[in-house]
């Protein structure tokens, strides 16, 4: 799924890329913390294994030229900006970016179940130079004063911190198409999580960041949540757990029937909701999904759905697909013109737990087919385990 953010955001996409990384981000006494001290062999046995994980990928395509193999549960966003639209003295090592010729690419990434978090930024910029000895990942981390622990280096990616902000760089060159590609993920200082987890998802950033133009990494599928589990960041994974154990105590204790709770996550944005059917709606849903797959939507009676369950409009067109106990719903709805929008995609999990009957759906805007898969994963588990955690199994 790809979105085209303003100028403004990418003028802050290109601080983030090259700007933060030449000043000094001075903490206040009471806001340091210490931290247990990660040894260079620990950091290094950790990024080994990481490195032999995989994940299911896509295939993007930017500027029609360049094509970038990335995480299936990735969003992306890409500005165009020429060199008369960035101020004098933009530099990376080198080279002064302000005095290039052509424009560069910027992309931007997220997830789809963490893209508000603001966890940590993560882009890509796409430089335009006919010199492929400018650049190399030792001069970009000359613009970084005050290096405190270099976690992993290699002869085109590194991984540091600064001032506690962790920071992973890489960079490649692009023979055929005479551009710098160069990474960097950032995660700032004041997320106060354990040395070990930033040290483990900057580890697999870095991993992420070496497929990207990789053309012989083979196509994998996942079947289960816990091959996602055991191949994505710690921090995410716990993430999710912590969300879905809120679900889990509405679901064992609390909702009470025709209720519909959607917790927020920990940055405060819904991811999904959990509803506890009446008989009616449980009625209303089946014939929803009978009516779907019979292409008879058009003859169901809007008024006998609840809209905090499941949202129904006969006027719109629907698509079915079915993955264990998911329904992967696309809607496309239909404008005052007559014209159907481009759909977006819902995923709906119905659940039978202690003789009660439960849906969960996703609670994310602007989900495409190619990014779901996570989320049909994740419910499917949850429905079955009414539980993310592994070690219930």
């Amino acid at each position: 799924m790809s979105m085209i953010f303003r100028n403004c955001w990418a003028y802050l996409i290109l601080f983030i890329l090259i700007g933060s990384g030449c000043k000094r981000v001075v903490k206040q006494d009471h806001q340091a913390q210490q931290a247990p001290a990660v040894s260079e062999a620990d950091s290094k046995a950790e990024m080994k294994k990481i490195m032999s994980l995989k994940l299911p990928q896509k295939t993007i395509l930017v500027d029609q030229q360049y094509s970038f193999s990335i995480p299936a549960h990735y969003i992306f966003a890409v500005q165009r900006l020429a060199a008369t639209e960035l101020e004098d003295d933009h530099k990376l090592g080198k080279l002064d970016l302000s005095t290039l010729k052509d424009s560069i690419s910027v992309i931007s990434f997220g997830n789809v179940f963490s893209k508000e978090e603001r966890l940590y930024h993560q882009s890509i910029m796409i430089i335009p130079e006919a010199d492929s000895t400018l650049l190399t990942v030792e001069d970009v981390k000359a613009d970084f004063p005050n290096v405190e622990t270099v976690y992993f280096q290699d002869e085109n990616s590194i991984i540091f911190d600064q001032n506690d902000n962790f920071i992973a760089l890489y960079l490649k060159y692009d023979v055929l198409h005479k551009s710098y590609i160069f990474y960097k993920a950032e995660m700032g200082w004041s997320q106060k999580l354990p040395k070990e987890e930033k040290i483990n998802l900057f580890a697999h950033l870095i991993r992420n960041a070496k497929n990207f133009t990789d053309k012989n990494t083979p196509a994998i599928q996942f079947s289960s949540w816990e091959e996602y589990a055991h191949n994505l960041p710690l921090i995410e994974v716990n993430m999710l757990n912590r969300f879905f154990k809120k679900l889990e105590k509405e679901q064992a204790i609390f909702l009470e029937e025709g209720e519909t709770i959607a917790p927020r996550t920990e940055a405060n944005y819904e991811l999904a909701a959990l509803s506890r059917l009446t008989t009616n709606e449980q009625l209303a849903f089946h014939k929803f999904i009978d009516a779907v797959k019979a292409n008879k939507v058009s003859e169901l009676t809007n008024l006998d759905y609840n809209r905090d369950v499941f949202d129904v409009n006969n006027q719109n067109r629907y698509t079915l697909n079915t993955d264990g106990n998911c329904y992967i719903i696309k809607t496309s709805h239909k404008g005052y013109d007559g014209v159907f929008a481009p759909g977006t995609v819902e995923v709906l999990c119905p659940i039978d737990y202690r003789n009660k009957s439960f849906l969960l759906k996703t609670m994310v805007d602007d989900l495409q087919a190619g990014d779901v898969d996570l989320f049909v994963k994740i419910f499917n588990y949850f429905s079955k385990h009414h539980t993310l955690d592994l070690k219930s199994k």
